[in-house]
C-alpha cells in the first residue's frame, strides 16, 4: 500500500484512471449538447466529480476550463439542509456561496449521486454564461463598480427537486437574461453531463459498493497530495517574495500592487498575499473568501503537473498549500465589490506567482506571456425569436512567455490557454460577421535564446444593423 492509503496501488491506478474517464465524459456531453458558442467551441467550462465534502476527486485534463481544479466547494454543500436523488443546485453569486463560483456568469450546478438512499458523491460544472444579464450585453465590464450591476445573483438554490424543475426560479433567470433560450439550453447540456456520469457511477457501486468507492476516492486526494508535497520538496525551502502591478482599472491611474512573499518548507507551500492593495471600485477583484482557491494558487497547479505529468488530475495538491488573502483587498474583496473582469487579475497573479518560483527554481519557470486576453463579443438583433442574439467571436490571448527550453507557445499563455479559437465557418454561419483575418503575428514574441509566443491579429465585418461589439480587455490598452 502506498503511504496512510487503503487501496492496493494498482486498484488506484485502474480506478483513477475510470473516475478520470468518466469527467472526460462529462465534459465531452456538455461540448455536444451545449447552445452556445463559447461553452461549444471556446470550451469555458467546467466539470467534476466530487467527494461528499466538496473535494474534486476527478476533473477533465484536456477539456474545458484547467483553471478551476480545487474550487472551494465545501460551504456550497453546506449551504442545503436536504438532499434527495434527482436534486440540482444552482448558484452563480461568489458571495453567498463562499466562493464557490467565481464570478456571475460562471452558472455553476452540481447533483448530489445517490445508490439507493445512501449519498455516493456529487457532480459538479459550471458554464460561462455569454449573457447573465445586467448593465451591458455579456454582463462583464471594467467600469461596473458593484457586483449588482453585473447581473442577477442567484444564491444556492434547488433549481430540480426530485427530478422536478423548480419553475419560479427557472423564470426568475430566464427572465433577467438577454439570452433566455441559449442560457438555459447550456443549463441542460449541464444536466446531461451529470446524468452520464450519475449512471456510471451507480453501477460501479452496484459492482464495488459504496464504501470501497469512497475510500478509493479519498485514496486518489491523498495520493495526489504526496505527489504534490514531493514536487515541492524539490524547491529550495526559504521565503521568496514579488511584487508587480495590475496597469489602469479604468478608474485610476494609479496601478494596483499585486505582492506576494510564498514560503517553502517541508514539501508545503504558504502563500501570503499582505501588501496587495485594497479592493478596487471596478470589475477587477478575485472572490476568495480567503481560502485556497484557483486563481490564487493557479500557477502552482501547472507547475507541479509539468514536473509530474502522472499526477491525478485533482484537488488533492491543494493540501499542501496555505494561503493569507487580506480581507477587503484585491484578493479578498468585500461584498458589493464588481468581480466580472476577475480573470484579468489572475493572469497577472499567475505571473507574480511565477515571479517568486522563478528565484527558487530559475531553470523551470517561463518568462511573462502577454498578461491579457481580449474576448471579443457581439450582441445584434435576433430575427427568429426577437430580442438578441449574443455571440463570443473569439478569445484572442497573446502568446506566453519564452521557457527554459523552447519558445514560448503562439497565441496562447499559461492561465487561459483552455480556451479554444472558433472555426470561422462556425462563426460566420451563427453570427452576422465575415471573418477577413485570423493568424499570428510575426516578429511579435519578442527576441532571445528562446523568443516569447506570437500575439494573434483578429479583422472581421460585422452585418448586422445595431450590433454592439465589446471587446474585453483592449479597453486597458492605449495608444
Amino acid at each position: 500500500m502506498k503511504d496512510g492509503m487503503q487501496t492496493d496501488p494498482i486498484e488506484l491506478e485502474v480506478f483513477g484512471k475510470i473516475f478520470g474517464a468518466l469527467a472526460e465524459q462529462m465534459g465531452l456531453t456538455i461540448v455536444r449538447t451545449a447552445h452556445t458558442t463559447f461553452v461549444r467551441e471556446t470550451q469555458d467550462f467546467g466539470a467534476a466529480l466530487a467527494t461528499r465534502d466538496g473535494w474534486f476527486f476527478a476533473y477533465p485534463r484536456t477539456l474545458g476550463a484547467s483553471t478551476l481544479l480545487g474550487l472551494p466547494f465545501a460551504d456550497v454543500i453546506a449551504a442545503i439542509d436536504h438532499y434527495e436523488p434527482g436534486d440540482v443546485i444552482f448558484t452563480n453569486d461568489p458571495f453567498s456561496s463562499k466562493a464557490g463560483c467565481t464570478h456571475v456568469p460562471d452558472l455553476t450546478l452540481f447533483a448530489p449521486v445517490f445508490v439507493g438512499d445512501e449519498l455516493l458523491c456529487f457532480t459538479w460544472g459550471f458554464i460561462h454564461s455569454s449573457d447573465i444579464g445586467g448593465a451591458v450585453p455579456g454582463s462583464i465590464a471594467p467600469s461596473l463598480s458593484e457586483t449588482f450591476q453585473e447581473g442577477i445573483r442567484i444564491p444556492p438554490t434547488k433549481l430540480y427537486r426530485r427530478g422536478e424543475v423548480n419553475e419560479d426560479v427557472r423564470r426568475i433567470l430566464q427572465t433577467n437574461v438577454r439570452i433566455p433560450h441559449a442560457v438555459w439550453g447550456d443549463i441542460q447540456a449541464l444536466r446531461a453531463g451529470f446524468h452520464v456520469a450519475s449512471r456510471k457511477l451507480q453501477e460501479l457501486a452496484a459492482k464495488y459498493g459504496t464504501k470501497k468507492l469512497q475510500t478509493v476516492m479519498e485514496d486518489l486526494l491523498r495520493y495526489s497530495e504526496q505527489k504534490a508535497r514531493r514536487v515541492f520538496e524539490r524547491i529550495p525551502a526559504g521565503r521568496y517574495h514579488f511584487a508587480d502591478y495590475l496597469e489602469d482599472d479604468t478608474v485610476s491611474d494609479v496601478p494596483i500592487r499585486i505582492e506576494l512573499t510564498m514560503t517553502v518548507e517541508n514539501g508545503a507551500i504558504h502563500l501570503d498575499y499582505t501588501g496587495t492593495d485594497p479592493q478596487v471600485a471596478s470589475a477587477y477583484n478575485i472572490p476568495t473568501a480567503g481560502k485556497v482557491h484557483p486563481w490564487v494558487i493557479v500557477g502552482l497547479g501547472y507547475f507541479v503537473a509539468t514536473q509530474d505529468p502522472d499526477i491525478p488530475t485533482n484537488a488533492g495538491f491543494f493540501r499542501a498549500l496555505s494561503v493569507t488573502l487580506p480581507e477587503g483587498s484585491l484578493v479578498n474583496p468585500i461584498f458589493p465589490a464588481a468581480i466580472g473582469l476577475r480573470s484579468v487579475t489572475g493572469v497577472r497573479i499567475l505571473e507574480v506567482l511565477m515571479g517568486a518560483l522563478g528565484q527558487a527554481v530559475p531553470d523551470k519557470v517561463p518568462a511573462a506571456g502577454s498578461g491579457l486576453a481580449t474576448i471579443v463579443l457581439m450582441s445584434v438583433p435576433d430575427f427568429e425569436r426577437g430580442g438578441r442574439r449574443i455571440n463570443v467571436i473569439n478569445p484572442c490571448v497573446g502568446g506566453s512567455g519564452g521557457r527554459p527550453v523552447g519558445d514560448g507557445f503562439d497565441g496562447s499563455d499559461y492561465t487561459l490557454g483552455f480556451m479554444r479559437n472558433t472555426p470561422a465557418e462556425i462563426l460566420e454561419a451563427e453570427t452576422f460577421v465575415v471573418i477577413k483575418k485570423f493568424a499570428f503575428l510575426p516578429d511579435s514574441g519578442g527576441p532571445g535564446t528562446y523568443r516569447g509566443g506570437l500575439g494573434l491579429s483578429l479583422e472581421f465585418q460585422v452585418f448586422a444593423p445595431d450590433a454592439t461589439l465589446i471587446a474585453r480587455g483592449m479597453e486597458r490598452s492605449r495608444f
